[in-house]
């Protein structure tokens, strides 16, 4: 399993933040880390994470821990089975195996407000491992280490969301009972939970029927909180192609957004969301991006090539589309820099997001033709630039995070239920 950096031109070491009135040649200071000469946008493999990146959290500025699920990694617990969690050190570019011990496959993850990393939710056990499809996981950075609480989610979840609320807690939203490729009525899990509990006691579920308007294409919806001046607790909630405003605190819904173009935005037809930055020349008006994805749940549709743009806060708004940079996406990963420009990267031409079925040369890959190449988006201008590709294909189960020099950590990829090297898209 390789971990990647992806270094640009305009990036220095440092968490430096530039604006369009930064004078560059005044600060010599720092050094871009980008070769002399190279094409904007370098890849370098520095390491391996000892486990497949499902998911990514950078965790200290010198750490970075990896969620993988139940499978046959190479880094190995000290009870010789294999971790489904490591912590990477960027100083030493090597990987050490964290205590999970139970099935993380399809959980989700926020923070809490005192820098606690939460993970809920995931799929059964087996001889080894226990089911964590109703676990809730606490990693404490000063710790370094996960602790379990089995049993402690009140349904189960697979395939939920997760978002950090304005009061420091954490709500988990959505996902289905049991393990599915496309969601269905009678698996279906459309409530949220509050962790921790508002009032104490044990964690409840509180029903959200709007997700189940949604099926089937309602697992992983995004959620976003909305920036506001009245200290509200208010939501962006989508998935499928239609999205609301929710007020926590009231349980109602405050806005019904109009629907999307273009293809279904959520898994297995996986697009990404992001909230522009806010721009105080725009009295911070929250507005939230949504990329790619597909149109149909066949292995051979072409992969979603728009974006939209909404302004959440702007009484009947409507989607500004374009074209994603002219080049389809299903599974693009969407990384903040330090300038404010977004790096779109990662991610397939055609196909949904799952496994490989059957083996062989008979396998069907679910999700394939990767998309090497990463786009660089400007959210003031609304421009796209063409980076320098990648060779390692990153598809299923793939991830992109900043890490403090300015660089994208890039990692992941594993379109097939376990391990499997030497196939035509391998483990990474």
């Amino acid at each position: 399993m390789n971990v990647k950096l992806v270094l640009f031109a305009f990036l220095f070491g440092g968490l430096i933040l530039l604006n369009d009135k930064t004078n560059v040649n005044a600060l010599p200071a720092l050094q871009a880390r980008q070769d002399p000469g190279s094409t904007l946008g370098a890849f370098k493999i520095v390491g391996k994470s000892g486990v497949n990146a499902m998911h990514a959290v950078l965790v200290s500025p010198r750490k970075v821990v990896f969620v993988d699920k139940l499978e046959n990694n190479a880094l190995k617990r000290p009870d010789g089975l294999s971790a489904l969690s490591s912590e990477y050190d960027l100083d030493t570019n090597t990987a050490k195996p964290l205590g999970i011990y139970t099935n993380t496959f399809c959980s989700s993850g926020s923070w809490l407000g005192n820098g606690t990393l939460v993970e809920a939710g995931g799929d059964k056990g087996d001889a080894n491992y226990r089911s964590g499809i109703q676990t809730l996981r606490l990693y404490d950075p000063s710790v370094g280490d996960w602790v379990e609480l089995e049993g402690i989610v009140p349904s189960n979840r697979w395939y939920p969301a997760m978002v950090t609320l304005p009061n420091g807690n954490v709500m988990i939203l959505g996902g289905s009972t049991a393990a599915t490729g496309v969601n269905r009525a009678e698996i279906d899990n459309p409530t949220y939970t509050i962790f921790p509990p508002p009032n104490g006691g044990p964690l409840t579920d509180t029903a959200f029927p709007f997700l189940s308007s949604l099926l089937p294409y309602n697992l992983y919806p995004m959620v976003h909180v909305i920036p506001n001046y009245e200290g509200k607790t208010q939501l962006f909630i989508f998935a499928n192609q239609n999205g609301i405003a929710y007020d926590l605190d009231t349980g109602t819904t405050i806005t019904t957004y109009p629907k999307i173009p273009g293809g279904i935005r959520s898994y297995p037809l996986t697009g990404t969301s992001i909230i522009i930055p806010l721009d105080p020349t725009d009295y911070y008006k929250p507005t939230v991006m949504i990329c790619g994805g597909n149109k149909v749940y066949e292995l051979t549709s072409p992969a979603e090539a728009s974006c939209g743009r909404l302004e959440l806060t702007t009484p009947n708004a409507a989607w500004e589309m374009d074209e994603f940079g002219g080049q389809g996406r299903v599974m693009p990963d969407a990384t903040f820099l330090v300038d404010g420009s977004i790096l779109f990267v990662n991610g397939a031409a055609t196909g949904f997001a799952g496994y490989r079925k059957g083996g062989g040369a008979n396998a069907l890959w679910v999700n394939e033709n990767p998309v090497f190449t990463p786009f660089l988006y400007d959210p003031f201008a609304k421009t796209y630039k063409t980076l320098a590709a990648s060779t390692i294909p990153r598809m299923y189960h793939s991830v992109s995070t900043l890490i403090p020099d300015g660089s994208v950590l890039i990692a992941g990829s594993n379109p097939q239920g376990s391990v499997s090297l030497n196939v035509k898209y391998s483990t990474e």
